[in-house]
């Protein structure tokens, strides 16, 4: 019989984020954005106050961005809000 360890703290936080890391961290490549640079749009968009380091959890999958955030995330990359959604939702594929 044999035994697998449980996942991590780290696993279980990537597992429960979704594809929303991978996701966020491509189109914010492609916007040409600094995570500063998002954190300040989304300010500037109505979001709560965030800074570059939050940009960082949501892309490291420690953290999910809340409503208000996740609105104003969509209006500064021009994404709709159902693709966020499915960011979310969606596991990361295995490899």
């Amino acid at each position: 019989m044999s035994h697998t360890l449980p996942p991590s703290k780290d696993e279980r936080l990537s597992l429960a984020a979704g594809r929303f890391p991978t996701w966020l961290r491509a189109i914010r490549k492609v916007k040409a954005l600094s995570q500063d640079q998002l954190a300040a749009a989304i300010n500037a968009n109505g979001g709560n106050v965030i800074n570059g380091s939050v940009i960082c959890h949501w892309e490291t999958g420690r953290r999910r961005p809340n409503g208000v955030n996740l609105l104003a995330l969509c209006c500064v990359l021009d994404v709709s809000l159902i693709d966020a959604q499915h960011a979310i939702a969606i596991p990361e594929e295995t490899h």
